[in-house]
């Protein structure tokens, strides 16, 4: 499937290809819009080229296939203080935003994104600004005032505590875990899109969503693989979708991952802090 595609495209960075103009630093009262932009900058560096395969009219804004928004990040980086887990949470966000607008076909996502780069850009002096014919008189914006999505980064699940040791001659009890295979597919997903600034972590969860996927498929044979794939993104998305908004958080899905992990007998992820 086009988007199932695209989601496992999402780590994929854009090379750099000229290194942004240097300016004079700002202020560390910047840093807060400076964490915003570097976000944006980042998850739009990411998904530039997946976006304009799935959304052709993207390539008609001007400058948007010429600009690299990479090297605008890392510019932002250099000149102002910034917090890494909030620019880390601010990408995470607009990533998740991006992919949303494609999944949902809700091109207005996608332009929110698009629409705060083009502020950025025209807030911190970078050309030429997304959105603007080059020679003409870009008009004055406001700084952006606030993250564009309020999101807590998703850290990575810990490895659930160690059982007791059977004794001696006696089997060891069978690990009871009230999430099934859908479930388990699902709340990897989940985490692996809440993490996609970790591209290795969000590799690492997707193949374990693969992998409950498939034993939830030999169990239900009957069922169309196209049909069981949007089951599970959909379900996906609708567990994300509120810890992104911020009005839920994280510790139920962690929870979940975690009852996941033991019940398939997994470790710590590759790509996740222990």
């Amino acid at each position: 499937m086009r988007h199932l595609r695209l989601i496992l495209a999402l780590s994929v960075a854009v090379s750099a290809v000229s290194p942004a103009p240097l300016m004079a630093r700002q202020s560390a009262a910047a840093s807060a819009d400076a964490a915003t932009c570097m976000g944006a900058y980042g998850a739009l560096g990411k998904l530039r080229d997946n976006l304009a395969v799935t959304n052709p009219d993207l390539k008609d804004i001007p400058n948007y296939a010429s600009i690299d928004f990479s090297a605008r990040k890392t510019e932002l980086q250099r000149r102002t203080a910034f917090d890494p887990a909030t620019v880390n949470a601010n990408e995470s966000a607009a990533i998740t935003l991006l992919t949303g607008g494609v999944i949902d076909n809700d091109p207005s996502r996608i332009q929110r994104v698009i629409d705060t780069v083009s502020r950025c850009d025209s807030v911190f002096g970078f050309r030429p600004q997304l959105g603007q014919v080059q020679g003409a008189v870009a008009p004055s914006a406001p700084a952006p005032t606030a993250p564009l999505i309020t999101a807590t980064p998703i850290a990575p699940a810990a490895p659930p505590p160690a059982a007791p040791k059977p004794k001696p001659g006696q089997p060891a009890p069978p690990v009871v875990s009230a999430m099934d295979d859908r479930s388990c597919s699902v709340a990897y997903l989940a985490l692996s899109w809440g993490n996609s600034a970790n591209p290795t972590l969000a590799q690492a969860l997707l193949d374990r969503a693969k992998a409950a996927g498939a034993k939830y498929m030999a169990a239900k044979p009957s069922l169309a693989v196209g049909d069981v794939q949007t089951d599970i993104q959909t379900a996906a998305k609708a567990r994300l979708d509120p810890i992104v908004d911020g009005t839920s958080g994280p510790e139920t899905l962690f929870a979940d991952v975690r009852s996941c992990d033991a019940k398939y007998g997994y470790g710590i992820p590759e790509g996740a802090t222990p």
